[in-house]
């Protein structure tokens, strides 16, 4: 779960989640509630459904909102400033948060163009430092899916990035 800001401070925060998933929208009333004891002033907006699809509704929103986002570094050029969403291309970038910075564009831009594991790694990790010295985005934690399996089935592996744990199920067999 990830945190992102949005728009000018207007001394005032919006904490809105962008998604009809139960846990964030959990998530940004635990925020809100947390902010206002700490004494900043938040309002937490529970946008609905036919909004959420709302493309420039999203894409201007003056506040901080709660997204869960892939721990997957294949898919850091969504925050490349060239996909920020805007009205010139019908808000659909994906950088959410309008981040643009040409240092952080060239790290991204190399680690997408470098083969070499070592110096990718290396770019890595600049990126990761960029992200979290100019707190970019800020991860509050994990969601973790835990599977219970019987130890009859045979062939089951951990799924990989973006799919189900039934992945493989056609190479599953029973003993």
């Amino acid at each position: 779960m990830v945190l992102y800001r949005y728009g000018p401070w207007d001394g005032t925060q919006a904490v809105d989640p962008f998604t009809e998933d139960d846990l964030t929208e959990k998530s940004t009333l635990s925020i809100a509630n947390y902010w206002r004891q700490a004494g900043i002033s938040a309002d937490a907006e529970v946008v609905p459904s036919q909004r959420i699809r709302d493309r420039e509704y999203a894409a201007t929103f003056p506040g901080f909102y709660v997204r869960q986002n892939p721990n997957d570094p294949a898919r850091l050029n969504r925050f490349h400033s060239s996909r920020i969403p805007l009205a010139e291309n019908r808000f659909t970038g994906e950088n959410n948060p309008r981040y643009a910075n040409p240092e952080f564009d060239g790290l991204l831009e190399r680690y997408s163009m470098t083969v070499a594991r070592p110096a990718r790694n290396q770019i890595l990790a600049q990126i990761v430092n960029h992200i979290s010295d100019r707190v970019i985005m800020l991860g509050l934690f994990y969601t973790n899916e835990p599977t219970l399996v019987a130890n009859r089935v045979q062939n089951l592996t951990a799924r990989p990035p973006n799919s189900t744990q039934a992945w493989n199920a056609h190479e599953w067999d029973v003993t």
